[in-house]
């Protein structure tokens, strides 16, 4: 198996599993404090996620950063 489908496999699991956690959390009715480190833990694992992606990608992506999230993002924001 390839490096890169390793480090791709185990980022996007780890990110995964960090929003399943917070949204058994938030499903659980747990605590304000604990709800705070399910959110930071899930946002610094969605990051990990995002720049694991671009190194394995290459340098062009993350210079396209704001581009990429522009795309992503244009469905929701209602713009074509």
């Amino acid at each position: 198996m390839n490096w890169k489908k390793i480090v791709l496999g185990v980022a996007g699991a780890v990110c995964l599993a960090s929003w399943i956690a917070l949204g058994a959390g938030l499903a659980m009715g747990v605590d304000k404090p604990v709800r705070v480190v399910l959110v930071v833990i899930a946002a610094f694992a969605t990051e990990a996620l995002f720049w694991s992606v671009a190194a394995v990608l290459g340098v062009s992506v993350v210079q396209a950063r704001k581009q990429i999230w522009a795309k992503l993002t244009a469905p929701f924001r209602g713009a074509a």
